[in-house]
């Protein structure tokens, strides 16, 4: 009787349960996958210094009319501003949450395209004599926003 038990415990050492390393494969990926969500969620955090309010008008400053937005991984805020057409424009962008696509931002009918960096950013232009809609967007054009021209 001794020998069959023993024979037991041999097989089972030489033959291992299927399935015994796939549990804690199955930890790491649960694992990994909770840490790239929380750096997802990180990366969309919006910088303190904007409001949540979706839409902004322009302010007059020294030879200019300046309007400020925050970029992040997936949203611009706000995402609609309004600016006097014909006028020239200082458009500051908070960069600080900016990944990938959105930190190419562009405005395709004026030809501007521009890498953001962390921190404030300033685009220049002058906006255009007619009124409507100027739009602006990633570079995969996939997050958008615009201008209302007035």
């Amino acid at each position: 009787m001794n020998n069959l038990k023993w024979s037991n415990v041999e097989s089972a050492q030489s033959h291992p349960q299927p399935g015994g390393n796939s549990k804690i494969w199955f930890g790491v990926f649960v694992g990994l996958v909770a840490l790239m969500a929380v750096f997802a969620f990180n990366s969309m955090k919006v910088p303190s210094n904007v409001t949540g309010s979706q839409q902004a008008a322009a302010v007059p400053s020294a030879g200019a009319q300046e309007v400020a937005m925050a970029v992040t991984g997936s949203s611009y805020i706000p995402n609609q501003l309004t600016i006097k057409a014909g006028m020239p424009v200082k458009w500051k962008v908070d960069g600080s949450g900016a990944t990938g696509c959105t930190s190419v931002l562009t405005i395709p009918s004026l030809g501007i395209t521009k890498a953001l960096g962390r921190g404030e950013n300033v685009i220049e232009f002058t906006a255009p004599a007619s009124k409507g809609e100027l739009a602006f967007m990633c570079s995969m054009g996939m997050v958008r926003g615009s201008f209302n021209v007035i």
